[in-house]
């Protein structure tokens, strides 16, 4: 009798233990829903970058093979909608065409902003029965060594009776009894009746890489550097058009200049001082960012 009353307590016992053990704790974890919908972003880590720079987001948005179809897409940064495009969608939330219902991917790269941060990009997925995936990843900005003096320049037709040449250290247009070290850019074009194209060579070891997706705005000597070495410089930039950018490493050495086209007319046939013709017409002007 006595063996068979401790079995009972003992029994009792243990079912109290997992009685407590059920019913008390702190885990606070918010299962994720019944067939909902998953979301992968890459990065998908949080971001460091040099502030104006381009980052390049891809996702796969899925839904559960039991779940109902995917509906709306949102991308927003800290809280606010994204006014960026995608490969696919122009607004968002973006409700998701038919094809879209199942597996959703797609492609954004934004312009970081050039000052401030860190900022938050948030991307959320939602179906059919309002369940969701979403997430998120933080971008921080570089500290960055501004290039902040602006100046502008201006070159003609090399053939012509102007000066064919600028100097990006000095920021003064040279001419052809200056000396070559000093000609950042010189004009290559032929005589008439070839046409004007401003095309310009280094007469030094200064080199230039394009990229027309740099933030001239907010030029840096970090920016500049990094996106110079992700490039293919040439001492040649041939038919420069309104808006292209380039950055330049200049004679070799640690300093570069970010440069925007401004103008590039065929039909100029001044100089500087407005009065001084010129056969061989042509000229471009530009403003460019140094230290």
């Amino acid at each position: 009798m006595k063996k068979l009353s401790y079995s009972i307590m003992l029994m009792l016992a243990v079912a109290g233990v997992t009685l407590i053990n059920s019913c008390g704790g702190d885990d606070t974890t918010t299962p994720t829903p019944e067939n909902s919908p998953t979301l992968t972003v890459k990065p998908s880590t949080d971001q460091t970058v040099d502030p104006g720079s381009t980052l390049t987001f891809t996702w796969d948005a899925r839904k559960h093979p039991d779940g109902k179809k995917l509906t709306t897409f949102s991308i927003t940064q800290d809280n606010a909608a994204l006014g960026v495009a995608s490969k696919k969608y122009t607004t968002w939330p973006a409700t998701l065409k038919s094809a879209d219902e199942s597996q959703y991917l797609d492609t954004l790269a934004i312009t970081v902003p050039a000052s401030g941060g860190p900022y938050t990009y948030k991307f959320t997925v939602n179906t059919e029965d309002s369940k969701s995936a979403s997430a998120s990843v933080k971008v921080t900005l570089n500290s960055t060594t501004p290039l902040a003096t602006t100046r502008t320049g201006q070159f003609w037709h090399i053939q012509g009776a102007c000066k064919g040449a600028f100097d990006l250290v000095t920021g003064v247009s040279k001419g052809s009894a200056d000396p070559e070290t000093d000609k950042d850019m010189k004009n290559t074009d032929a005589v008439l009746p070839a046409t004007f194209t401003g095309t310009w060579t280094a007469g030094n070891s200064t080199m230039y890489v394009k990229d027309n997706a740099y933030n001239y705005a907010g030029a840096n000597v970090e920016g500049a550097t990094t996106k110079y070495a992700a490039g293919t410089p040439s001492a040649t930039v041939s038919s420069p058009a309104v808006g292209d950018i380039y950055i330049a490493k200049l004679r070799g050495g640690a300093d570069y200049a970010v440069i925007k086209i401004l103008t590039n007319d065929a039909t100029v046939g001044f100089c500087a001082d407005g009065t001084t013709p010129t056969t061989n017409k042509g000229k471009v002007t530009f403003e460019y960012k140094t230290k």
